[in-house]
C-alpha cells in the first residue's frame, strides 16, 4: 500500500495519507483554496472539496423574547394573542425549528383555560401547530404551568426564499375569563407577575 509521508518540523514524527488496499479506479481529491474556521471537509461527486457547517443536530441559532408582564383574557370563548412572541430566520431548509415555551398561570372558575401555539411565515397569517394546553373546571384558585415543546418540520413550503418564522401563543377562556390570569406567579391571588419565555432553537439537519 503505498502512501505520501509528512515529516513533522520537529520532533521526528510523520503523518501518512495513504491510498485505498486494493482498487482499480483513479480517485483525485481536490483541496480547497482557503481556510475556514469551525467547518469540516466535505467532497462532490468529482472530489472536489470545500468547507461546510457541521450537521446532524448542531444547533444553528437560537432566539428567545421574554416578559414579565401580567396579561388576563377579556372575552370569553374568543383566542387572544399573548406575548412573548419570537421570530427566528433559518439558514437552511432542510433545518428544523425547536420551540420551547413556559408561562406560569393562575385560574380561578373557569370552565376551561387553554393555550395554544402558532406559526407565522414573513407577512402571512398565523397557523395553529399544537392542540390545546391548559386545565378546565377550576371552581378555586388552582395554578397551571403553560409549556411547549415542539419541533417543527414543516415550516417551508418547498419553493421560493426562506422568509422569517415568528410563533406566538394564544389564550382562550370558556366561563369568568377575566379570572384566567397568564404569566402570573403564586396562588390565590392574581398580584405576582412572573417570567415566561419562548425560544426559538434552529437544529441542523
Amino acid at each position: 500500500m503505498s502512501g505520501v509521508k509528512i515529516t513533522a518540523s520537529a520532533g521526528g514524527g510523520s503523518t501518512e495519507l495513504q491510498g485505498p488496499a486494493n482498487t482499480g479506479n483513479n480517485t483525485v481529491l481536490k483541496l480547497p483554496s482557503t481556510i475556514v474556521a469551525d467547518q469540516f471537509l466535505t467532497t462532490d461527486s468529482s472530489g472536489a472539496m470545500s468547507w461546510a457547517e457541521a450537521g446532524g443536530g448542531k444547533i444553528l441559532q437560537l432566539q428567545y423574547a421574554t416578559t414579565t408582564t401580567g396579561q388576563k383574557t377579556h372575552t370569553a370563548d374568543i383566542w387572544e394573542a399573548r406575548t412573548p412572541t419570537v421570530s427566528i430566520t433559518p439558514s437552511s431548509t432542510t433545518s428544523k425549528i425547536l420551540i420551547q415555551h413556559y408561562a406560569h398561570g393562575i385560574v380561578y372558575y373557569c370552565n376551561h383555560a387553554e393555550l395554544k401555539l402558532s406559526r407565522k411565515v414573513g407577512t402571512g397569517s398565523y397557523t395553529d401547530l399544537t392542540g390545546l394546553s391548559g386545565y378546565g373546571n377550576a371552581y378555586d384558585w388552582t395554578s397551571i404551568n403553560w409549556s411547549y415543546t415542539f419541533v417543527d418540520d414543516s415550516w417551508y413550503g418547498g419553493s421560493g426564499a426562506i422568509e422569517e418564522l415568528t410563533y406566538q401563543t394564544s389564550q382562550w377562556t370558556d366561563q369568568n375569563p377575566t379570572y384566567a390570569h397568564y404569566n402570573y406567579g403564586g396562588q390565590g391571588a392574581a398580584s405576582q407577575s412572573n417570567k415566561a419565555i419562548m425560544i426559538a432553537m434552529e437544529i441542523g439537519a
